[in-house]
């Protein structure tokens, strides 16, 4: 729902979008927002920098 929602955008930002949520673990995907927590985030992030990730890709990513 949210990639059809912001399909109308720029695309550079909708390509970027949906590189993004492709890199999500499904579980929180299927989760309502309100119960994502800063852990969940925190546990994302240092699970794509364990990956090989360089931090300024990671960084780049969180900022989305």
């Amino acid at each position: 729902m949210f990639n059809e929602a912001r399909k109308g955008g720029n695309p550079h930002t909708f390509d970027t979008d949906r590189d993004n949520l492709a890199t999500l673990p499904k579980s929180p995907l299927l989760r309502p927002l309100t119960s994502i927590r800063p852990d969940d985030v925190r546990n994302h992030v240092l699970s794509e920098l364990g990956s090989g990730k360089k931090p300024s890709t990671v960084a780049r990513a969180k900022r989305q």
